[in-house]
């Protein structure tokens, strides 16, 4: 979904404010859940053929180059969910 709504030129903002996505991480993080997926014995049909550099050219620096804030994402996780805050 995410490589669609880039195909198509369209804005990412929404996932880069939410804190949701490091657009250069997009492949390798791909990557990495297909890794999952084939340990856990799940069928993998979306392979990403493109290149990372061309995909991404359209947004501008800030955004291309977005880091995911870990503390407030680790924040976000404690504050949904009971079992990982401990209690």
């Amino acid at each position: 979904m995410l490589i669609g709504t880039i195909l198509k030129r369209k804005s990412i903002n929404g996932y880069i404010y939410n804190n949701l996505i490091e657009p250069k991480s997009i492949i390798s993080r791909h990557n990495e859940l297909v890794l999952e997926m084939n340990y856990r014995g799940i069928n993998h049909k979306s392979d990403i053929l493109y290149d990372l550099d061309e995909l991404l050219s359209y947004l501008p620096d800030n955004i291309k180059n977005y880091k995911i804030d870990t503390f407030k994402s680790y924040n976000e996780l404690l504050s949904r969910c009971s079992k990982c805050k401990g209690e």
